[in-house]
């Protein structure tokens, strides 16, 4: 009765006490019928595992007496119209909620995964703003291919985009924050350019640009140089 349906939940029952289906399982059964939909387990009122199936009847009936039989006291059904999508649905739920009794979250197929791309866009722009900060022009090189593989993320941006530096003197290691404005901060203190902060350390004329090191998309300490030739 659902076939001419433009929604894709055509009927639900939410939150159903486990006990109630056990002595009216054939009557909650008997209403969802063998209809194809999305179910959800619940204990102490925080889900614990999502399900899909094309029979509902007998998938409910089944988990009484499964690995889940003493892990849920409610449940929830929703009725859906047709199949179509409803393997991506299943696994999108899975991926976003994460339900501990899932034992996986399935593979999103068809989807591309853009945090390669946007690992490139910050590698791109820690350049453009370290460039801007040391008065230089940005000539930023797209990186390689390997590199944007290799890092799960990049490291380095503190607050208003800030850059987070380190630098290793007599054995002891000192980070400090370089600002767009071209300042560095250490703790409390603000120098007014890398070589000021790190002579303020070394307590002699120092080479800024030498003595502070920075975070690559590798996760790597290299010198600001690395960047700029």
């Amino acid at each position: 009765m659902h076939a001419h349906s433009k929604h894709l939940v055509v009927g639900h029952l939410e939150y159903i006490s486990r006990e109630i289906f056990k002595r009216f399982h054939k009557e909650i059964t008997d209403s969802v019928g063998g209809r194809n939909g999305i179910y959800a387990l619940y204990a102490d009122g925080k889900l614990y595992y999502v399900g899909l199936a094309r029979d509902l009847k007998g998938r409910l009936k089944r988990h009484l007496n499964d690995r889940h039989k003493d892990s849920w006291d409610h449940f929830s059904v929703y009725l859906t119209n047709g199949e179509g999508h409803m393997r991506e649905l299943e696994t999108l739920m899975l991926r976003i909620i994460k339900p501990t009794g899932n034992r996986v979250s399935g593979k999103l197929k068809g989807s591309t995964d853009h945090k390669g791309e946007l690992e490139r866009r910050l590698w791109l722009e820690q350049e453009r703003i370290i460039g801007g900060m040391l008065g230089k022009e940005a000539k930023p090189a797209k990186p390689k291919r390997s590199v944007l593989r290799k890092t799960g993320s990049l490291r380095g941006h503190g607050a208003n985009g800030a850059i987070f530096l380190r630098a290793l003197y007599k054995g002891k290691e000192y980070r400090a924050t370089l600002s767009q404005d071209g300042t560095v901060r250490i703790g409390d203190k603000r120098y007014t350019s890398l070589s000021a902060a790190g002579m303020s350390i070394t307590k002699r004329a120092t080479n800024g640009r030498r003595f502070w090191r920075v975070r690559n998309a590798e996760k790597e300490w290299v010198g600001i140089g690395h960047f700029h030739s």
